[in-house]
């Protein structure tokens, strides 16, 4: 619900992790996780103290409220879920450079 108006395309950008049947879906978002999860972590820092902008992004018209809706938590509990059945970083994804997580390639086509 809170980010399919910009990620459910065919796109390389904004990533359209969102596109395709489920088991598509659910292959992107292991492959995107990490950079998910970071891109929603953001959010609990202050502005200035953002490395990325923050997803949703502050002027986004939902933003606001996503951030007291129980997606959010939702979300970032299944991103850790993934990313610890991989066995990569999830809870201290801030903790590493953005620029050194695992790549959200995308194909589309």
């Amino acid at each position: 619900r809170q980010c399919s108006q910009c990620h459910a395309e065919n796109t390389a950008f904004p990533p359209g992790f969102l596109h395709g049947d489920a088991s598509r879906v659910r292959a992107k978002l292991a492959t995107c996780a990490q950079r998910m999860l970071y891109r929603l972590e953001m959010n609990r820092l202050p502005a200035a103290a953002r490395a990325k902008t923050p997803m949703p992004p502050p002027a986004a018209a939902h933003a606001a409220a996503f951030q007291q809706s129980p997606d959010l938590t939702a979300m970032r509990e299944l991103l850790q879920g993934l990313l610890q059945a991989r066995g990569a970083p999830g809870v201290d994804v801030l903790a590493h450079p953005y620029s050194t997580l695992a790549p959200c390639r995308i194909p589309t086509g």
